[in-house]
């Protein structure tokens, strides 16, 4: 479908990115959050503590999604680790549940500013900001971690191997040859389907 409203761009602003990582009836920034810290810059993120309620916030026509997960940054139980992913999330909130692009939310603005905190080794401390998913896509693009996952990523998906040493060393070469190439995806491409684990299988014995 073409989209010239000049909205959308790039992976984060697909509709089946958006709907797939919300809930039916909300945009859920920690969902979009984790997918951006597991999936593309490939940071694992811990379990919440077995005594914190992740029930989502209610729905709330007076309130943002904003403003009702704000209670992640007020609850040190909950702000250890929604540090991480909220501020992420929350650069999608142009977007709702199924994607549809929006400037208001139950008739207030939408605030799509947020910050990637530990964007590198998952630090606090470090914080980068970006205001909507045009410069969140420029900041992990920019990302040595982003750099390093996507190559991970690809063999994950290419071998659908559990990973063991010899993947990790396969994922290693391919980072190392992609960051050679100044991040070229066709050399990438080339590098995974010319290694000797995807071109031949072992037979068990």
């Amino acid at each position: 479908t073409p989209v010239a409203d000049g909205h959308r761009g790039g992976l984060l602003s697909l509709g089946s990115v958006l709907a797939s990582h919300a809930h039916a009836a909300d945009s859920s920034p920690v969902r979009r959050g984790v997918f951006v810290r597991e999936r593309l810059l490939c940071q694992e993120l811990p379990p919440p503590p077995p005594d914190v309620d992740n029930t989502p916030p209610g729905l709330d026509p007076t309130l943002t999604t904003r403003e009702r997960f704000a209670v992640h940054s007020s609850d040190p139980s909950c702000q250890s680790c929604h540090q991480f992913i909220d501020g992420v999330g929350f650069g999608f909130q142009a977007f709702d549940a199924v994607g549809r692009f929006r400037t208001e939310e139950n008739a207030l603005p939408v605030d799509t500013t947020g910050t990637v905190v530990g964007l590198e080794d998952q630090q606090a401390g470090s914080a980068v900001a970006f205001d909507g998913l045009g410069e969140l896509s420029q900041v992990l693009a920019s990302s040595r971690a982003a750099r390093a996952c996507l190559p991970a990523q690809f063999e994950r998906y290419a071998s659908g191997r559990e990973e063991d040493e010899a993947l990790a060393r396969e994922i290693a070469t391919l980072a190392s040859r992609f960051d050679t190439s100044g991040g070229d995806l066709h050399e990438l491409l080339l590098d995974l389907v010319r290694l000797p684990s995807f071109r031949y299988r072992s037979l068990a014995q």
